[in-house]
């Protein structure tokens, strides 16, 4: 799929989406709370949980002549639910191209732009320091789970249902190989320090709940366990590597080798 000695952009950026997207039904879909919709010509997913993200809307393709009237019964929808304010978000398939004139006509507003980031794991060698504190764990057992929480909730300020619902989830769906994701916990002197989830989908590995405690931070650690995450994707034979970047992770996964392939455009409303 991917060339030996050139880029094929267009490629690497269907399989980004299709990866980030694969999620909703194949994880999502199974987490308490959450209901994923999935109709054709939008999919997204609505919850009972407080946490904005959670109700939002991953892809839209409307035609022209319609697309007034989809957004509106898109947002019907969620209405309905009691799910405001949502998150409607704009990635390089999304279309008309005149959707986000259209959501900003009903109430929404751009929250922000997130860069979508690839690496050929072919080209990936960086290593973990021999002498590193940072001791990495794959999750294997429910007792490692309930450290994998710990850096997620601190170092994204996720509400506590959803923490319990994510917990519920790969609790529930156990350890076996057979799960589409991996999940990593880093330990310094018995603390969960940090958390990674890798989401092998589609041929691609991506790269999801990166953080570090607070207390933690700018020591490397975060580099650390995105690291052993892309080295187990590399060991599992996959050859690209995607993720989206929060600002603050951005250099990190620059240094690791990861590049711009396409920018995903949130909003928020309707006010």
């Amino acid at each position: 799929m991917f060339p030996e000695n050139n880029y094929d952009m267009d490629e690497i950026v269907k399989s980004l989406l299709s990866t980030m997207n694969a999620q909703l039904p194949m994880m999502y879909s199974s987490m308490p709370g959450i209901q994923v919709v999935e109709e054709t010509d939008w999919l997204g997913m609505l919850s009972s949980h407080p946490d904005v993200f959670y109700n939002a809307v991953y892809d839209a393709r409307f035609s022209s002549d319609n697309v007034s009237k989809r957004v509106d019964e898109v947002i019907s929808l969620y209405s309905a639910k009691g799910q405001f304010p949502m998150v409607w978000l704009l990635t390089p398939s999304c279309q008309p191209e005149n959707l986000p004139e259209v959501l900003r006509a009903k109430g929404f507003k751009h929250a922000f732009k997130t860069p979508g980031m690839f690496l050929r794991l072919e080209d990936f060698n960086q290593k973990i320091k021999l002498n590193s504190p940072h001791k990495i764990i794959h999750v294997s057992n429910v007792e490692q789970l309930s450290q994998w929480i710990i850096p997620g909730k601190e170092g994204f300020s996720i509400s506590d249902s959803v923490i319990k619902a994510y917990f519920d989830l790969f609790k529930n769906k156990g350890f076996e190989s057979r799960t589409p994701w991996k999940l990593f916990v880093g330990m310094v002197d018995g603390i969960p320090t940090t958390c990674v989830r890798l989401f092998l989908a589609n041929g691609v590995a991506g790269i999801y709940h990166v953080a570090t405690i607070p207390s933690a931070r700018g020591k490397g650690y975060g580099t650390e366990i995105t690291i052993a995450a892309l080295e187990a994707a590399k060991n599992l034979d996959y050859k690209l590597a995607i993720l989206a970047s929060s600002p603050a992770g951005y250099n990190v996964y620059y240094r690791l080798g990861f590049r711009d392939c396409c920018f995903c455009d949130a909003y928020i409303g309707p006010e």
